[in-house]
């Protein structure tokens, strides 16, 4: 499959732009022709005036809406992305035979209440399932890192890396982790944790073996969903205006974290925490498309089939928070991060489902390339 091109997009044209076809020889005491020509001028001065001021609003304007529906710009003022990233090397110091190597990206969400640790590590010890990554204050893999990084006037003494069992990776028979875990509050959002080093540590729980500083990354691509009521559902008797609709951005970063972002409306109201995730099956229809079979006996359940997620991993769709929750009216906006294990190419032309309060599918579309712009 052909991986989405990424193009800049044209900038508009600000009031720096429009200055240079000024003259700027022209003497500073030029008088300016009197009568109706004099007032012409200063006519036209004041309208390009106000077109400036009002083209550069216009630009701030685009910049905060294309990053709001989640797809990104290359404008002249791009917004900070809760987004960091390091490369995993030896911690200077450590003497045992393990060579940690890898990376560890963390991202946050939109109010930084809580983050999603993506690693994808090897030359750890064997077998480990109970290992911690954790947040230091040091600010290099070369000095003393210092205490666990958390914001100890909200915590005190109680260390929230130590106290929370989120923060451990699990290593298979050749020393690899690959994996990622949601990690709640400790009081430090991204701008506050950029420059930190991550320390990966053995599974004695005090043996620093990797170490490596969070810096700003963002390199994506981006897909999305048009969703639709779900093929032979109907809405209950006493609430007919159960059809979703709406449109879910998903973006898929280089270490194939997902990024969903939506809004949607005709769901059920007050729904908390409901599911939204993405299937295995290719097709929304209950006839399924050219690369099934038109089984007249299929199921709309068969043809969508399940949570769509790398074997030999949990279900990331349980575990990493996958939801959304609806208003009174059953109009709902959400964002989240997961980790199901495939790539930007593996996810391209899956189901994307939306679940009602009692896990009924009520809703789905199929996830499209959509270029970044």
């Amino acid at each position: 499959m052909e991986m989405v091109t990424k193009r800049s997009f044209a900038s508009i044209p600000t009031g720096d732009d429009e200055a240079d076809t000024f003259d700027d020889e022209a003497p500073v005491n030029a008088k300016l022709p009197s009568g109706s020509s004099g007032t012409r001028i200063v006519g036209m001065v004041l309208a390009i005036s106000f077109l400036m001021v009002l083209t550069s609003l216009v630009t701030l304007q685009v910049e905060y809406t294309v990053n709001h529906d989640g797809e990104v710009g290359t404008r002249r003022e791009r917004r900070w992305v809760p987004t960091l990233l390091t490369d995993i090397d030896v911690y200077p110091g450590y003497k045992g035979n393990l060579v940690p190597r890898g990376r560890i990206t963390i991202r946050f969400e939109d109010n930084e209440s809580e983050f999603l640790v993506r690693y994808e590590l090897e030359g750890l010890e064997k077998n480990c399932i109970d290992c911690a990554i954790v947040v230091h204050r040091g600010e290099s893999c070369d000095e003393d890192p210092s205490n666990p990084y958390y914001n100890t006037t909200l915590y005190g003494n109680t260390n929230p890396w130590n106290n929370s069992v989120n923060n451990r990776y699990q290593t298979n028979e050749k020393g690899q982790a690959n994996h990622a875990f949601v990690m709640s509050q400790v009081g430090i959002g991204s701008r506050g944790m950029k420059g930190h080093v991550a320390i990966v540590y053995a599974s004695d729980g005090t043996t620093k073996i990797g170490c490596g500083v969070l810096k700003n990354t963002f390199n994506i691509n981006s897909m999305q969903a048009d969703i639709q009521s779900y093929a032979g559902y109907k809405s209950p008797v006493n609430n007919k205006k159960v059809a979703p609709s709406g449109t879910v951005y998903v973006m898929a970063f280089e270490d194939n974290v997902l990024r969903l972002r939506g809004s949607l409306d005709g769901l059920e109201s007050n729904c908390v925490k409901c599911g939204i995730h993405i299937h295995a099956g290719l097709s929304c229809n209950i006839f399924g498309n050219g690369s099934r079979s038109n089984n007249n006996n299929s199921t709309p359940d068969e043809i969508v089939g399940d949570h769509w997620f790398a074997s030999g991993q949990d279900d990331a769709w349980k575990a990493q928070k996958a939801t959304y929750t609806s208003d009174a009216k059953g109009h709902a906006n959400f964002a989240f991060y997961v980790y199901n294990g495939y790539d930007f190419e593996d996810n391209v032309d899956h189901a994307l489902v939306v679940h009602g309060h009692d896990n009924t599918r009520i809703g789905c579309g199929i996830l499209k390339p959509k270029e970044v712009l």
